[in-house]
């Protein structure tokens, strides 16, 4: 289903020639879905989070890549095309997933400070 959903979005930004489609797929499995979906439909961009987790990327690098993909299809007269983002992306990135341990922290000493009033 999500193959077919994918097949459609690229499908309209090439016949309309002016959308960039973000495409977050949900499932448990970090990049799974979103590698099987690419593997199917070749859309123009698929983050696999294992992949910017082995190469230590940050939030910022890989934005920054998907920047520089979009302005280059831009230069190029193509502007439009679809990526695919999977839903553990931020999960995987050593970046954010300190700031969320951080932030967890910090709510359950709040919590915990809460319980002794």
């Amino acid at each position: 289903m999500y193959s077919q959903l994918i097949g459609n979005m690229l499908t309209d930004s090439a016949s309309a020639v002016k959308y960039w489609y973000f495409m977050r797929l949900m499932g448990q499995q970090p990049s799974h879905l979103a590698l099987e979906c690419a593997l199917k439909t070749s859309p123009n961009i698929v983050i696999v989070s294992e992949e910017s987790n082995a190469r230590h990327e940050t939030l910022e690098k890989i934005v920054s890549n998907l920047c520089d993909v979009i302005v280059k299809r831009a230069a190029d007269d193509k502007n439009y095309g679809c990526i695919i983002i999977p839903e553990g992306l931020l999960l995987n990135i050593p970046t954010v997933n300190n700031l969320i341990q951080e932030l967890n922290d910090l709510f359950d000493q709040c919590h915990s400070a809460e319980e002794f009033r």
